[in-house]
């Protein structure tokens, strides 16, 4: 990757860094608007201005004075300081004085004044046209003269250009000042993160233990526990998978092994009756390995964090066509299939999911229940929560295995009808699916078990 793609790239540290240049320049800005409106304040015309003080002020020293020749030679000294201190302050043009008689006999003026006379008001200062040039005029009583005085007016942009240019040194030696420690700050800051990503990338791609990293920092040990969390997550999803792998495996080999030696005998059948009763086995066998295929299919499905896309659909109207489809099994085992629901009960959800649940807990039922049984199927609408009961007479389960019967290829010890241990477990995937929860509870008759499934409305 070369030099100048990597500083391409989004940086923390060059973001504060970033962030902290804008501060600055921020802060010149707001004291650049200060030094301005306290110039504009010092140069406005009202009496309070810095015109008017000075004009004052030095009329006020030549008071004592009653010779005029001493008078030119202050005003002289004067004119030659304002002269090198607006040299300095680097401001255009010059200061003029004129310094009269009350009589209006002109004692003193600024050679560049010419024979042009300073039209200062009475109180206060006004513009006055001089040379091409804006100035403005003001005077005051100095002893037996008049002293006036005539300073250029300065345009805004000059004001702020003046103002910048002395503002700016001043930041350019802060911003390193700032800078550094809080470039060094960050850097030190931050420091744990590329140790911890050095460790990260150090690790095996199987090693899903915690991590044992010791943050000093109380804002990135959240980092540390998070990661550790979601390596906890891992393991137990990885775990999950490899025995539900070994399970599925376990699983097929039963019927694959039947249907491999019924193949054989089929083959080998010397009579009409042993060729029948082999395609019997052959196709029994063929059933349960479907069956089982489906079913892993299923909860494969429903293990997909992303989920199907939600879809308005009539709870009721499903649950008649499904009871309706599993009245064969029903009527095969002699069981008695009421329903109670509503006419119409509509919301939005996943179909499929919706569908796993019913079929699984009715064909749990029906190959569980009791034969010449019943099997009673409610449904409510409780406002904030939807409740689907599936109920029925039969055997039930025993309380110490009701904990684990939502577990995988795990079924009931007192069972002997063929089963794969996966239709509670589909079940159990499926309300979870739908933000819900599944309880086990006594079925009908105080007999038997009821399954009750709440979904939100």
């Amino acid at each position: 990757m070369s030099r100048a793609h990597l500083w391409l790239q989004p940086s923390l540290t060059r973001r504060v860094v970033g962030s902290l240049l804008l501060a600055v320049a921020l802060v010149g800005v707001v004291l650049l608007a200060q030094n301005y409106l306290e110039f504009r304040r010092e140069f406005s015309p009202g009496p309070d201005s810095a015109l008017v003080k000075a004009v004052q002020v030095v009329g006020a020293s030549l008071e004592p004075i009653t010779a005029s020749h001493d008078a030119v030679v202050v005003l002289q000294t004067i004119q030659r300081q304002s002269d090198m201190a607006r040299k300095q302050n680097r401001l255009e043009g010059i200061l003029l004085i004129e310094l009269v008689s009350k009589a209006g006999e002109r004692i003193y003026a600024t050679p560049e004044l010419g024979h042009t006379t300073l039209d200062a008001p009475s109180t206060g200062q006004r513009e006055q046209l001089i040379n091409g040039r804006h100035f403005r005029v003001t005077q005051a009583a100095a002893g037996p003269w008049r002293l006036r005085f005539g300073e250029p007016r300065l345009s805004d942009t000059s004001a702020l250009s003046l103002l910048g240019s002395d503002l700016l040194p001043s930041l350019l030696i802060a911003i390193p000042v700032v800078l550094f420690p809080v470039w060094l700050a960050v850097r030190r800051g931050l420091s744990p993160l590329r140790q911890l990503s050095a460790r990260l990338a150090q690790r095996h791609a199987d090693d899903l233990s915690p991590l044992s990293v010791d943050m000093k920092y109380a804002e990135l040990k959240p980092v540390v526990a998070t990661i550790n969390e979601l390596l906890a997550t891992l393991r137990g999803k990885v775990q999950r998978e490899r025995a539900f792998v070994q399970d599925a495996a376990h699983e097929l080999r039963t019927p694959m092994a039947v249907i491999s030696a019924q193949a054989h005998v089929l083959a080998r059948a010397a009579s009409e009756a042993e060729r029948h009763q082999a395609e019997g086995a052959l196709e029994s066998a063929i059933a349960r390995a479907s069956h089982l295929a489906r079913q892993l299919l299923a909860l494969a499905s429903l293990d997909d964090a992303s989920g199907a896309p939600r879809q308005r659909i009539d709870l009721s109207h499903l649950l008649q066509t499904m009871l309706a489809q599993a009245m064969p099994l029903a009527q095969q085992r002699s069981i008695e299939l009421s329903l109670d629901a509503p006419d119409s009960l509509s919301l939005e959800a996943d179909t499929t999911a919706l569908q796993s649940i019913v079929m699984n807990l009715l064909d749990n039922a029906l190959r569980y229940g009791r034969e010449g049984g019943q099997l009673a199927v409610t449904l409510q609408d409780q406002s904030d929560h939807i409740t689907l009961t599936v109920a029925d007479d039969g055997p039930g389960i025993p309380e110490a295995e009701r904990a684990r019967i939502f577990d995988r290829f795990v079924r009931g010890t007192a069972q002997d009808a063929p089963g794969t241990g996966l239709g509670l477990a589909i079940v159990k995937q499926a309300v979870q699916r739908l933000r819900g929860s599944v309880q086990i509870e006594t079925g009908l008759h105080g007999r038997g078990v009821a399954f009750v499934v709440r979904m939100p409305a």
